[in-house]
Formats: structure tokens, sequence, C-alpha cells
């Protein structure tokens, strides 16, 4: 039979220039994701193949994958279409070779790939966004991997029917394809956007190299040009039949096509003469749906045939040659000849050597709904054991389908079984919309049953995963039913579970809730005398007591669930309860015990495997001891397990030490590092996080707009997610930052709602209130609040970034107030220790300059003019330092101008004070004494010379070494005739 598809794109010149011009884009390295988007029947898969062929004759390698209806709840359906291909040419262990660690991310979509993997340590399983990233990174990998052969075209159709989490990976895709030479080509019928594909399109809509092609319907002369195109007629069709075939199919191509095929079979148009012809109009019966249509082409097949399409109607949209012999018996002849039959009917095409699909999506559509229910349930069960013949040695491969097709035919066993490991197979692939689906069919199958087994696990698993896409009502339904069947049947252990995961769940919503399910949980294992669960409960009502702040309390649960633990030699269990008692002791203010638990976990992290944990312990830890080394390795670690959150995390800490350790060019490149990879993965909490601490970081460096921008839009973050530690942490540097700037009143606004109670959250917070209580000079008022915070850090044993950021700030607000009240000599001592702490470590250039700013300042409010210009030239010292290390040289410059004109210009001299300046500082009697040292005399002789104690003499010998920085009373000698003292020491008291 003559095949009567459109010849010639009609009306899709545009959209075919549109997309040339994207081909050649894309091969100068701009990559770009275009939807082509219309009704069913448009035309968007013949403009889409029509695309495919012109790029292969550009040198492009094309993958393509298609969604089907039954694939919602097919996890990475589409996606698995695209990997079989690339792994069906040359060697599979090379290619996986060639992939490295991320080869064994793809098995976890192909088993069949899972023989050819070198065998390696089994690595613990991670969080599940962590293990998702890694797959999404192992898939881009691949395709990054395809065009180092050149160009690539990707194509999804359907994507109607595809499941969330392909979406989801095709977003991640999009966002990484700028710059790579890859076209992403989808299609979508605009109609049937379901609410996970519309969140998808919005997030295109926001990717500025994605882009729509809309198909309209054909206009009355575009279907005029068709139809002729159809029907290959040199001279034009009759207005009326025109008229006739639009006024049916209002523009629609394929509807079009269909009605022509219709009519052709009919006799309705015939072939004479070499032209077609047709009967008058009013004598064609035009079908007009296309259910009348298939009905027309289905009267006549044969009867074999008719069968055969039947069952490929059940399969789905495409069906594999080996099931429908398997279940027809045939021959591959005789086989083969059906199909052919169906071919010249047009309503199947030839795919591969093994597969065939429908036409077009309709026709399967409107076969399938022909078909009465009983018919429909005896063929999907036939198909069934099909696959499970076929298939026998690789059901896991096939259990979507295995269980689509038993709950279809009502085979409920099996449908159960299938279809729970299905479920439990989309959880494992981060794929929970189609695990809600598949748990819902097995407990839908139980439920009919006459003696279902119990349903607990199946509801604590739908549970979860409604959990995981934040359906707290549907979730809570599932986890209490799960908790009343575990209860019902007397299983403790199911019930001890599903109480720790309403505790968890209700963690977002009523955190007194939380309490009521973890001491609950504590209390049955206690009843079970599960040691390994009391265990686990005890750390699990700890962490809620910490959270509720109450970590002091808290730490008796952990510190009983540590020696559980280490009893049972259960390192996993010692592991968690290490980081969570580190975490706990950070809360009570004890640093010195956070950083001995972390130290103590990381070594069994690192014999565990555990990457995720190690890299967050690692990252943790390096905050205390700005351990460099640390704080690399983090990062490495989170970015080898493709863990984006953990990597924000780690980025955030590195900027944090090599700004602390005066790398301050890498802190700043670190710090916005972190930021760019929260905002990449739309991580809100780490987003508020990286603001706020650049804001911090652009505070210590006086670009005050830069850090007002940053502490703004991380404070305004951090509330929209409900993070009092950050919405604390970003009003205290966004108040300081008002204080530099002299708005006090917006400073006091930001402040006012602080709670009075400690909690190490406050610590910016009340730094904040400090300073402007400073500001307004009130040294009373700033000595109240620095209390409680000195009570805190007086341990001599605090970590070093404790040291840094807590306690050296604090010691020198301290300092400031007591100048204000003029306890200068105390003000002093606090001044010279803080910068003493500072020193010893060598680190913190940024907070030094303020040190002896305020030393300085002391210094001037008691009338020690020399000292005060001392004190104050050493923090024009720190201040250069700090500025040499900025690399960027207009925030150097910045901070170089602003922090000198904060230091009081230097008086003029007087004789006395320029004679010392000119000495190296020596004071006047220094400088006798350094005069009789180059005569030669004794300390016993420069006493009685100078009619002072030896005692008094040594001290100014002492101190003379250290001024002139030398070693030797030879040294001093030198000097003091070089400057022309030791010849004229009878002058001496006249300069």
């Amino acid at each position: 039979m003559k095949s009567f598809l459109t010849p010639v794109f009609v009306g899709r010149s545009e959209e075919l220039r549109q997309l040339d011009n994207t081909l050649s884009a894309v091969q100068g390295d701009a990559g770009c994701c275009v939807l082509v988007s219309g009704e069913a029947g448009i035309g968007k898969s013949r403009l889409i193949a029509e695309i495919r062929t012109r790029a292969i004759r550009s040198g492009f390698t094309t993958l393509a994958g298609r969604c089907f209806e039954q694939d919602r709840s097919f996890p990475y359906a589409p996606l698995i279409d695209m990997l079989r291909p690339v792994f069906a040419q040359g060697s599979i262990s090379d290619r996986l070779a060639a992939l490295g660690p991320m080869g064994a991310e793809l098995a976890k979509l192909l088993p069949e790939l899972a023989p050819h993997l070198p065998v390696s340590q089994p690595a613990p399983r991670l969080e599940s966004e962590v293990e998702k990233g890694r797959l999404f990174e192992a898939l881009l990998g691949l395709f990054l991997h395809q065009v180092e052969a050149g160009p690539l075209l990707l194509i999804v159709e359907d994507l109607h029917w595809s499941d969330q989490a392909s979406l989801e990976f095709l977003l991640h895709l999009v966002r990484r394809l700028a710059q790579k030479p890859i076209l992403l080509l989808l299609s979508s019928r605009s109609a049937d956007a379901h609410a996970g594909l519309v969140e998808i399109l919005a997030g295109l809509d926001r990717e500025p190299i994605a882009r729509e092609i809309r198909l309209k319907p054909l206009s009355r002369a575009e279907m005029a040009q068709l139809l002729k195109a159809i029907l290959d007629q040199p001279q034009e069709l009759s207005a009326e039949f025109v008229e006739a075939i639009y006024a049916l199919t209002e523009g629609n191509p394929f509807f079009a096509e269909e009605i022509c095929t219709s009519l052709i079979d009919s006799g309705d148009i015939y072939y004479t003469e070499s032209h077609w012809r047709r009967k008058p109009l009013s004598q064609i019966d035009i079908p007009d749906s296309l259910q009348r249509l298939v009905q027309q082409r289905l009267g006549r097949l044969s009867q074999p045939a008719r069968q055969l399409i039947d069952l490929a109607a059940v399969s789905g949209r495409s069906f594999d040659f080996t099931v429908l012999q398997a279940l027809t018996g045939h021959s591959d002849g005789q086989l083969l000849a059906l199909v052919k039959e169906l071919m010249a009917a047009q309503l199947v095409v030839e795919e591969s050597a093994e597969q065939f699909a429908f036409r077009h999506a309709l026709t399967r559509e409107a076969l399938y709904g022909q078909l009465l229910a009983r018919e429909r349930q005896i063929l999907h069960g036939q198909l069934a054991q099909a696959i499970e013949q076929i298939h026998a040695d690789s059901l896991e491969a096939h259990l979507e389908a295995l269980a689509y097709h038993t709950f279809e035919a009502a085979v409920w066993r099996k449908a159960l079984d299938y279809a729970q490991r299905a479920g439990e197979k989309a959880l494992a692939l981060y794929a929970p919309h189609a695990a809600v689906e598949q748990f819902t069919r097995a407990l839908t199958a139980a439920g009919r049953l006459s003696s279902p087994p119990s349903s607990a696990t199946l509801y604590r698993l739908r549970g979860q995963a409604f959990d995981t896409l934040g359906e707290f009502d549907l979730a809570r339904a599932d986890y209490e039913a799960a908790l009343q069947v575990a209860q019902a049947v007397q299983d403790q252990q199911g019930a001890w579970q599903v109480l720790l995961d309403l505790g968890l769940l209700w963690a977002s919503r009523d955190y007194q809730r939380t309490g009521d399910y973890c001491r609950q949980a504590l209390g049955l294992a206690r009843s079970m005398e599960e040691t390994a669960a009391i265990g686990h409960s005890l750390n699990r009502l700890g962490n809620w007591l910490m959270n509720s702040g109450q970590p002091c309390e808290a730490l008796g649960y952990h510190q009983e669930a540590l020696a559980i633990f280490e009893a049972l030699d259960d390192k996993p269990g010692l592991a968690a309860t290490l980081d969570l008692l580190a975490m706990t002791s950070n809360q009570c203010g004890d640093w010195a015990a956070t950083v001995t638990y972390w130290e103590q976990a990381i070594p069994i992290l690192r014999d565990l495997n555990d990457r995720q944990t190690l890299s967050s312990s690692l990252a943790n830890v390096v905050q205390y001891t700005l351990n460099l080394e640390h704080a690399y390795e983090a990062v490495s670690l989170a970015r080898d397990i493709g863990w984006r959150s953990g990597e924000a995390y780690a980025l955030g800490t590195l900027g944090f030490t090599l700004f602390t350790l005066g790398h301050y060019g890498q802190g700043l490149v670190a710090r916005k590092q972190s930021l760019e990879v929260a905002e990449a993965i739309e991580h809100p909490q780490w987003m508020a996080g990286g603001h706020i601490f650049l804001g911090q970081i652009y505070t210590e460096l006086l670009a005050l707009a830069e850090a007002e921008a940053h502490l703004k839009e991380g404070l305004a973050l951090a509330k929209q997610v409900g993070s009092s530690w950050f919405t604390w942490v970003g009003a205290g540097g966004l108040a300081s930052v008002y204080i530099w700037q002299g708005d006090l009143d917006a400073a006091e606004k930001l402040l006012v709602d602080a709670p009075e109670t400690w909690q190490p959250s406050l610590f910016a917070t009340r730094l904040a209130q400090i300073e402007l209580a400073l500001a307004r000079q009130d040294g009373v008022g700033m000595l109240e609040l620095l209390r409680e915070i000195l009570n805190i850090v007086a341990p001599p044993e605090l970590a070093i970034g404790a040291v840094m950021f807590l306690k050296g700030p604090a010691l020198t607000l301290q300092g400031q107030a007591l100048t204000l009240q003029g306890r200068w000599a105390e003000a002093e001592q606090v001044l010279r220790q803080v910068a003493g702490l500072y020193e010893t470590h060598g680190i913190c250039h940024h907070r030094l300059w303020r040190i002896y700013l305020a030393l300085g300042e002391a210094y001037q409010a008691a009338s020690q003019a020399e000292r005060a210009a001392e004190a104050f030239n050493a923090a024009r010292a720190h201040i250069q330092t700090l500025a040499s290390a900025i690399e960027d040289e207009a925030l150097a410059e910045n901070f170089r101008r602003r922090a000198t004109a904060m230091i009081p210009p230097a008086q003029p001299l007087t004789l006395r004070q320029a004679a010392k300046q000119e000495f190296g500082g020596l004071t006047r009697r220094e400088r006798q004494v350094a005069a009789v040292v180059a005569q030669g005399l004794s300390n016993q002789e420069i006493a009685h010379e100078l009619v002072v104690s030896v005692k008094t003499v040594e001290a100014h010998v002492t101190r003379i070494l250290s001024k002139l920085g030398f070693s030797s009373r030879a040294q001093i000698a030198a000097w003091a005739v070089d400057k022309g003292l030791a010849s004229a020491p009878q002058d001496l008291d006249s300069r």
C-alpha cells in the first residue's frame, strides 16, 4: 500500500530555519535546549525527525528517548532508551573504564552493566539527595564524554508522559549546557502537562539557553498545500474538499493524513489515468473521529493481524518482537508477515530489528480504548507471563513493566510483589514520585487479596516517599497507618522504626510532637531490650533536646548512647554519636570538647569510608582548628561523591580558614564559589549563609556597600527558610555595617528583638549590640553585655578558631569599654592580651589593626602621646600588610583609605618626641645609658656614673636591646657611636 505521509513540511519553514540556526550555534559550543510543544498530532515528531536527519548530516551524534503513557512510574525510562545504544557499540568494559567511578552509578539504571564493573569495596549509602546528585553527574559525565567525538543531539519526546526523576535530570542538564556542543530537543503536548511537568517547564523558562517552539494548527491555505502534497496532485484541490477536511481536522496534519488514508482505503479516493480522483463529496463518508478511522482500518486487517495489534496496543507505544512471538507462537516468517501487514496499514513503524512502535501515540490510544475491560485484563496477563518467561534471569530490569501488566491484569499477588519491588527500586533511584505510584499499586493489590500480608512496610515506604516530596499530610497519614498495623500485629521493631519516622516528620511542623515521638521510641526500645535501638533512640532524643535549646541536657543522652555503641563495637553508631556529641558540645559552649569529639569521629569515618559524614566533620572541625589541609579535603570529598550541598558548605569553611590565615584573595574566592554552588542547586539555607558570610568578609575589608547588599540578601533568605541561626548571625552582621555607616537607629531596629537568654547563634548579635553601645559611648552598657560572653570564652584551652573569632573580638570590645570608663591601665592590659593571642598564632591581621587602633585610643585618652603614636604606627603597618594581601586592587585601595582615615592624625612632635623618634624610640635616660655603654663601662660603673641601681641599669640595657633589635652590648656601642652619642655624652641633657 502506498504511504500517504506528508512529504513536505507545510507551514513549518520558520521553525526549520530556527532549528537550523540552533544546530549551527551548537556546533560553535553554544549549548541550547529547545522544547517543541503543541497539541497531539500537530507535527512535533515529524519536525524533530527532520532536524535529527539534518543534525546527522552535520556530524552530530544523536541519542533519543521516548516517554510512554505507563512511564510515569518507570524512573529514568527515556534516559535508559538513550543509554542502551551507547553501550551497545564497542566494548562495554572500555566505555565504563573511560567513565571511571561514575560507571557504577550508570549500572543502577542498566543492571546489565554490573558484570563489566571492577570489583570494589562497597561504599555506605549516602543521603538520597547526594546519591541522586551522583547519578545526575554520572549521566552528565556520559554525555560530556560523548561530545569529545563531536556535537551531540539529545532528543526526548512526549515529556507529558515522563517520570519526574527524568524531568529533574533534564532541568539539571540544561543548567550545565552552556558552552557545550549539545542540543537538547524536547517535545510535549501543551494540553497534557501534569503538575510535575509544569514545574519543570517553569524552571526551563528561567534558563537563558532554553526556548520553546509552539506548533500551531495549519491554516486553510496550508491545509490545502498539505492535501495537495499528500495526494501528489499537480493542480489545486477544490475549495469544497479542502474545507470539508479542514472543518473536521481544525488544521491538525496527523488527522488529515489519517482521513486521506482512510478515504483511499475505502475507495472514496482512487487512482486512475495517472491522477488521484474522488467521488462527489456528497457520496463520501468522511470519518469524524480518530476512533472511526481506526475502526475502518482494523476492518481491513486479517484476523491474526488484528490479534497482534491488540496485543501491541496493550504492550504500549512500542513493543518487543520477541515478546509478541512468545505470546502468539508464530514463527519468525509468520510474525514478520503480520507486522508488515500492520506497517502497510500505516499503523506501526519499525524502530529496530527487535522493536516496533505505533506510528503515532493517538493510534495506540484509540486501539486500546476500543478493547473491552476483560480483553485488556487477559492481554495484560499474557504479556506479564511472556516477560517472566523471556527475562527470567533479569527480572530486575523489567519490574516496572511487570508491575504495570500484573496490576492491569488483576493478578493481585504478583502485582503486590512486583509493585513493592518496583517501588523500592524507585526509592533507591531517588525517584519518589514513581515510588508513590508503585506503592499505591501494591497497597491496592494487597487490599484485593483474601488473606493480605501485613501492610505496615508498604505504608511506611510510601510515607517515606511522600516525606521526601514534602507531602506532610500524606506522609503523616501513611506513617500513622503503618504504626497502627505494626501495633495490631505486635511488630515492635516496626512500630519503633515508625515512631522515629514520625518524630523526624513532625520536626518541620511541631517540634514538641517530635520530642513526644522520640520519647515513645526510646521507651519502646527499652521495653524491647534492644540495645542498638536504645542507642539510636537516645541519639534522636538528644538531638531533639539540643535543637530545642537544651544542649547540656542532651549531652547525657548522647554519652549514654556512646557507651552503648562502644560496648557493641558498632562503628557507624560510634561515628554518628561522636558527631552529635561534637555539635551538642558546641551548643553548650564547650569548644575544647567539640574539637575532641570530631577528632575522635574522623578516623572512624575514614575506616568506614563514610565520605559524606567525613566531609561534614572535617568542614565542621576546621572552624575551630583552622587546619587548611582538612578544609581542602572536605571540599574534595564532597566533590568526589557529587554532594553539591556539602561542597557549598565545605567551600564556605575553606574560605573562612583561608581568610583567617591571611590568604584574603583566595578566601574571598572560596566564599564566592560556595555561594555559586548553593545558587546552582537552589539550596536556600546555604545561599543565606553564603551571602551572610560574604557580607562579613566585606565588612572586615570595609567594603560596606557590598557588605550591606550581601547581608540584606542573606538575612531575607534566612527568614524565608526559618533559620534562627542565620537570622541572628545575619542581623548582627548587618547591624555592624549600619554602625560603621553611622546609622545607629537602623542598627538598633535590627537588634531590638534579640532574645535575652544566651545561645551561640546570638554571638554575632551580641557583638553588634556591644558595638552599638560603643558607638554611643556607653562603657557601662558594654561591660554589662560582655559579662556573659567573657565567662564563656574565659577557658584558656579554647580552640584556635574560638580564640580568633569569639574570644578576640570580645576582649577587644572589653578594652574599648574600659577606655570609655577611664580605666586605661586595665584597657591596656586587656588589649595587649588579645594582641598577644593573635600574634602568637600569627594570624588575623584583619583584627590586629583594630586592636592597635583601640590601644592607641586608650593611650591617647590617658595622655600618653608617645605610646599612642607607637600603637597607631603598628595599626598602620597591619593595615598595609592586609591591603597588600588583597588581590583586588580596588578593594585593597578602598580598605587602605578607609582604615587609615580612622587613625587620628599625628600631633606635631615635641623636641623630646622628635629626639626619641630620631634615636629608635629610646628615651633620654636610655640614650644616656647607650652612650656610657659605648665607653666600655660595666653595669656597676654605669650605675655609679648615673647614680642609679645596678638593676635599673640592667633594665635599661634590656629595653635598649629590644627596641633596637640588637642582641649584644657591642651592637649598642657601635650604634651609639654612629649616632654621635658616645663622642659627646656631656650634651645628652640638652637633646
